[in-house]
């Protein structure tokens, strides 16, 4: 069997300061800003400022893996080091040119979530909390660590509301609230989220990373809120791009977390990101 990508790379930085770093991305709003060209340059040029670098380059994602896998090898998305993927419920390893599931990651998942029953509580769940927020299965989303309701709400009180009921069922599970970024309402009309429960979040599954490789530092950059807890792991400078999420702003407030200004979107925070805090000290 390969060696995984991710070790190659590490072995390769020139390190003087005794931190081997990588770069953590999510994909949408950060990574890929749809309709946006300046975006998509960016996101070209910090790949090749991680190939330069040595830099593992890993993307993390709400995507279940068959979605990304068939973008990756249609060339859509560049080839990461690593994904992170479902949320946070699954870690895809790079071989070579091949994606593998990290084993140890699977199996530890396998034990902490049961989806059928998962899927039986939330449904109670859901009907009981009546028809304000019209909380809805995401059927056409079937992970097997994860599942995802669609949701109502017109204020920050609302989301949570109905964060806090499926957290207090679900107590030995990750909530995790998002807005919809695609989706665009009337003038007036509630806005639409999306409600992850999930074994592991994508801040577990980086800590994991960061643990069995030795990644001690780095940037890790995200834009909404399922990107949260990802943004506070310890040992990574973290970035809020320009163009972020007014709910991931507000969950963030009073953290160490740099936010970046609407003037620069997607990579291009990345980019400036690295200028500020130095992440090419070593290379």
């Amino acid at each position: 069997m390969s060696v995984p990508v991710i070790t190659q790379l590490l072995a390769k930085q020139h390190v003087h300061n005794g931190t081997y770093q990588a770069i953590f991305t999510d994909l949408d709003g950060t990574f890929v800003v749809e309709g946006s060209a300046a975006a998509a340059k960016a996101a070209a040029q910090l790949v090749q400022r991680a190939h330069i670098n040595s830099w593992p380059l890993i993307a993390m994602t709400g995507r279940g893996s068959e979605r990304l896998l068939h973008e990756l090898h249609s060339g859509i998305l560049p080839a990461f080091s690593a994904l992170i993927s479902a949320g946070g419920s699954e870690i895809l390893l790079r071989r070579g040119d091949a994606y593998e599931p990290d084993a140890l990651y699977a199996e530890r998942m396998h034990r902490l979530f049961d989806r059928s029953q998962v899927l039986q509580t939330a449904k109670r769940l859901a009907t009981s909390a009546g028809g304000h927020f019209k909380l809805k299965l995401d059927s056409e989303l079937v992970e097997a660590h994860k599942v995802t309701y669609c949701f109502l709400a017109a204020r920050p009180a609302e989301i949570e509301q109905v964060r806090d009921m499926f957290q207090s069922t679900f107590q030995k599970l990750k909530i995790s609230v998002c807005e919809d970024i695609y989706y665009l309402p009337a003038d007036g009309a509630p806005q639409r989220y999306t409600l992850d429960i999930l074994p592991a979040g994508k801040g577990d599954a980086i800590r994991y990373l960061m643990q069995a490789y030795g990644i001690t530092g780095g940037i890790v950059a995200g834009d909404s809120g399922n990107d949260v807890d990802a943004l506070q792991v310890p040992g990574l400078q973290a970035v809020l791009v320009g163009n972020h999420q007014p709910t991931a702003q507000a969950a963030l407030a009073g953290t160490d977390v740099f936010i970046d200004s609407p003037d620069r979107i997607g990579a291009q925070s990345i980019l400036h990101a690295i200028d500020i805090f130095g992440a090419d000290a070593y290379a």
